[in-house]
């Protein structure tokens, strides 16, 4: 009979252990993403991934968000969305393709600009000809992510495009500026000259709270909201016949998750649905995601507020 040391036998049991996932081993998904249309190649808005070791928030392009984590190293999954969504990572962990088949490519401008200069603060806009000064403009900035408020309040989005140049994304199709007099003074190509003030720059105003009441999409949708618990009726025809739902539920930051079910009394489906409403940042657009309760068939639809 062989004897076998404990040695030679813990040794054997770890080369059949299968490998386990390790934190070193997960990539860096922190940045800016879009939503990519494989079929016809066009990309949507920014969307976003904020990454804590494991743990992850994705950012739609209409602003909404879902925590989530790693699953492994080459998957992910956002768990506020459609009961838990994983997405497989592809193309060198440059393209996130989830289950319900959304694509998410990640964009260049998430990479961090070196030597990004500080450019929060007030500015104020300068005429060089006369040397008169306008009105406070801001400028707040989040790593690479700048805003821009001019002196009449209106806003635009921005980013770095390299650390003396940067740009308004709103502004006249996307208006670039560039970084002069020690980065104090701000030249844009329409000719406008931003200096910096000495003065600190106030917090940001807090958001307004979302309002969904009224009509939306012509009359199809109506919503009543009573603080964060949101009632949806809908009603069209099929065939010749009227449907007619109804969806109740809550709303949780700028994402509501309702259940919605068809009267008994219209030409509709007996099931039961699962709605999930993805409100964007102005809060005049909706995108719906409607999933049977038993089964996988899954229903999308866009609506927009009625002027």
């Amino acid at each position: 009979m062989q004897v076998f040391s404990s040695q030679v036998l813990l040794l054997a049991l770890l080369v059949h252990l299968p490998a386990a996932y390790s934190m070193q081993s997960r990539p860096d998904l922190g940045g800016i993403w879009y939503d990519y249309t494989p079929k016809t190649g066009n990309k949507g808005k920014d969307s976003k991934i904020y990454q804590s070791g494991d743990k992850l928030t994705f950012v739609n392009e209409f602003g909404g968000r879902s925590e989530g984590h790693f699953v492994d190293a080459q998957t992910v999954i956002a768990t506020g969305w459609e009961g838990g969504l994983r997405g497989s990572l592809q193309n060198g962990n440059k393209r996130i393709v989830f289950m319900n088949g959304s694509v998410w490519e990640r964009s260049k401008r998430g990479d961090p600009v070196a030597g990004r200069p500080d450019l929060e603060g007030i500015w104020y806009d300068y005429t060089s000809k006369t040397g008169n000064k306008g009105n406070d403009s801001k400028i707040y900035q989040n790593g690479d992510k700048l805003t821009f408020v001019n002196e009449f309040g209106g806003r635009s989005e921005g980013y770095f495009v390299d650390a003396q140049t940067v740009i308004a994304t709103s502004w006249e199709g996307g208006l670039r500026g560039s970084l002069q007099n020690g980065n104090k003074r701000i030249v844009f190509t329409n000719g406008s000259v931003w200096e910096r003030s000495k003065r600190e720059v106030p917090p940001p105003p807090p958001q307004a709270p979302l309002d969904l009441n009224g009509s939306w999409s012509g009359g199809l949708l109506h919503i009543w909201q009573d603080g964060t618990q949101v009632l949806v009726t809908a009603t069209w025809k099929r065939d010749g016949k009227y449907c007619i739902f109804r969806a109740e539920g809550e709303l949780n930051g700028r994402v509501a998750r309702l259940v919605a079910r068809y009267s008994p009394m219209t030409h509709g489906d007996r099931a039961i649905w699962r709605a999930v409403y993805t409100i964007s940042a102005d809060g005049n657009a909706i995108q719906a995601v409607y999933t049977l309760d038993q089964g996988t068939t899954t229903d999308r639809r866009s609506y927009v507020r009625d002027p």
